[in-house]
């Protein structure tokens, strides 16, 4: 990314980037955020509440703990029923 004053014309992001891994899904979106250089990581959450986080396991949580990249979580939220 251009540092703040730099020609915004130069930038290097291009837009987002996807891949498909196989493995453990935390270790490896650390370690492909690593291999690309990533800026952010950028995650969805399904916002199941702390109790169902704490016994199911978060990928998001796990991720936030393992990378030393700042990670943004984006959480999915139902859409309402009309009555």
């Amino acid at each position: 990314m251009t540092p703040m004053g730099g020609d915004p014309d130069q930038d290097e992001a291009q837009g987002e980037s996807r891949h498909t891994l196989f493995g453990y899904a935390a270790r490896e979106i650390v370690n492909d955020a690593k291999e690309h250089d990533a800026d952010v990581i950028v995650m969805g959450s399904r916002g199941r509440g702390d109790l169902a986080g704490i016994v199911l396991g978060s990928t998001a949580h796990k991720v936030i703990h393992l990378t030393d990249r700042p990670v943004l979580i984006v959480r999915w939220l139902r859409p309402r029923r009309h009555q």
